[in-house]
Parts: C-alpha cells; structure tokens; sequence
C-alpha cells in the first residue's frame, strides 16, 4: 500500500493535467458530434488517458499507469460534475 500511495504522490499533478486535456479533449469529440454515446465517451476517456499518459502496451510502467489511472478518473468526475450542475442550472427555479 506504501508503494501505491508513493506512487499517486509523485505522479498526482501529472495526472491531474493529463485529465484535464483528456476531459477537454472528450468534450470537443462530444460537441463534434465524433462521440454521441455515453459509452463511446467512456472508451474515448480510457484510450486518451492511456495515450497521452504514455502508457507502453508492450512493457507498461507502474508510474505511467498511475497517471493515466488518476487522468481517467478525474476527467470522468468533472465531466459529470459539469453534467449535474448544467441540469441543475437549467431547471426552472421554484
């Protein structure tokens, strides 16, 4: 576990910057009409976090997993978190 949380802390901000263009990157494709579904957003946020993370298929590093892991997770949050408050903002208030 030691090793895991040393590796989230050195890669943490890369991750986070990685999930940033990731969710700039699905958001475009979506607007674009490339993504329509909800599960093409999902893969393309996997894919993109795994790419720009540079994550080699043939010999993957623990780090470079790390990041991509925190990239995806985080894009896919503030990607539903913008979701949830353009829904609340659009409700009629009372």
């Amino acid at each position: 576990m030691s090793e895991f949380t040393t590796l989230v802390q050195a890669n943490g901000i890369l991750g986070l910057l990685v999930g940033l263009f990731v969710l700039v990157l699905v958001f475009g494709l979506s607007k674009g009409g490339v993504i329509v579904t909800g599960k093409q957003k999902q893969t393309a946020n996997v894919v993109l976090s795994l790419l720009l993370a540079g994550v080699s298929l043939v010999n993957p590093q623990s780090a470079d997993v790390v990041v991509a892991s925190i990239a995806s997770i985080a894009s896919a949050l503030v990607y539903e978190l913008i979701k949830y408050l353009g829904a609340k903002a659009a409700q009629p208030k009372a």
